[in-house]
């Protein structure tokens, strides 16, 4: 399941906890070769995350206000004395806003004057930073201690979901003038929301706490991504799988009072073990190390080499093997141009494994003509787990048998 490139996430669990390999072995065999080394982060690294600093952009608030809540009645703004329980920027003009603040700890609904909110800020150039209290200490409590983004379904927020954030949450906008939200924090507690999210926690307990070597490798790759990581003009990265998942610190509903916290200390040790460490190429560059949920014993090739993997093997990942059954009518319906489907082949990549790897290209030929689509693009078309894949005709049954 995934792009099969870098490091299986199974694997990874497969050659810690069955195959005895260190975090350290885990990351050479998926990144090693030709110069590439586990290495420490140096002073002249510091220029990838100018004070140790990422900044996230936070998708699910995409073309939103920008709205923060404080349990403890803690948030701040730069713009205003005091503190709030609650705070938001409506932008008014590309880049300028208005600021309205709360006592009370609750989100604002999307529209204009916020019932329960106050004018604090008329017409205020961007970004607009809004902090809390305790939020970039590295000890802060989730989700007390922290800021809380409002994840709205609808313009009410009665329904919506409050993520908590570790540093400061920031209005800004992207080039072209859109409304993005951003969270800024330290790069280790950034970590903190990936690695559980990537990698379940309780991966460390398994074979006597050797699942935490997987961790620890996890925390690594996660590392060197988001530090590798130029995305946008605004942020470094996102919090999606368009770059690689980050959740916060905690999350709750609206209206409730429990939040679940997504940090957890397993992981946390495994960030905290791993410290510095990062893969270096030969020029000494922090690389983009890509990984993926399982390759299904392979690796895909590309930046780091395909070769044969014991550990995904070993593993037994559930999605290792799969299969999905399309229908004459579900590929005619996806490539009306064909007419009626007649057949579909398959080219791969040449690279080893089954069908000698990874697809490269599909064509489907119908009595109309045909059509050729990328393995990825065929992929995405059918929700397929990943690119490695071959296509099989299945007879159909005679219309006429009796039902079995």
């Amino acid at each position: 399941n995934g792009h099969g490139r870098g490091m299986s996430q199974y694997g990874a669990l497969g050659w810690a906890t069955k195959l005895g390999a260190t975090w350290q072995d885990i990351l050479n065999f998926y990144y090693g070769g030709s110069g590439r080394t586990v290495a420490t982060l140096t002073e002249a690294d510091a220029a990838v995350t100018p004070g140790g600093i990422m900044s996230v952009r936070l998708q699910t608030l995409d073309a939103r206000p920008t709205a923060v809540i404080s349990d403890n009645i803690n948030a701040s703004w730069a713009g205003a004395a005091g503190t709030y329980g609650g705070l938001v920027a409506r932008m008014v003009s590309n880049n300028v806003y208005d600021i309205y603040g709360t006592a009370t700890a609750t989100c604002a609904a999307d529209t204009d004057n916020p019932t329960g909110f106050t004018l604090i800020g008329d017409n205020v150039a961007g970004p607009i930073d809004f902090v809390s209290a305790q939020g970039s200490v590295l000890t802060a409590i989730a989700p007390t201690d922290l800021l809380g983004a409002c994840e709205p379904p609808s313009t009410t927020y009665k329904t919506g979901r409050i993520r908590y954030y570790r540093g400061s949450i920031r209005a800004t906008i992207d080039i072209l003038g859109n409304r993005r939200t951003v969270n800024l924090l330290n790069a280790e507690s950034y970590l903190r929301g990936v690695v559980p999210r990537e990698s379940p926690a309780g991966w460390g307990d398994i074979a006597g706490g050797l699942g935490m070597n997987a961790l620890r490798a996890q925390s690594v790759a996660a590392r060197s991504y988001s530090l590798s990581e130029a995305r946008y003009t605004y942020a470094k990265t996102c919090d999606t799988e368009d770059c690689q998942v980050y959740g916060g610190a905690g999350l709750r509903t609206v209206g409730s009072k429990t939040a679940s916290v997504i940090e957890d200390k397993r992981t946390d040790l495994a960030i905290a073990d791993t410290t510095g460490y990062v893969i270096k190429d030969s020029r000494n560059t922090i690389m983009r190390t890509e990984f993926t949920s399982s390759n299904g014993g392979r690796t895909a090739g590309g930046q780091f080499p395909a070769q044969f993997d014991n550990g995904d093997v070993a593993a037994d990942a559930a999605l290792q093997s799969w299969s999905r059954l399309l229908s004459a009518n579900d590929i005619q319906k996806a490539f009306p141009a064909i007419g009626v489907f007649t057949s579909m082949t398959t080219s791969h990549d040449g690279l080893g494994g089954d069908w000698n790897g990874y697809t490269t290209s599909v064509v489907i030929t119908g009595t109309a003509g045909s059509v050729t689509r990328t393995g990825w693009q065929f992929r995405g078309d059918f929700d397929l787990n990943s690119p490695w894949y071959e296509t099989f005709p299945v007879t159909a049954t005679d219309p006429a048998s009796p039902p079995v």
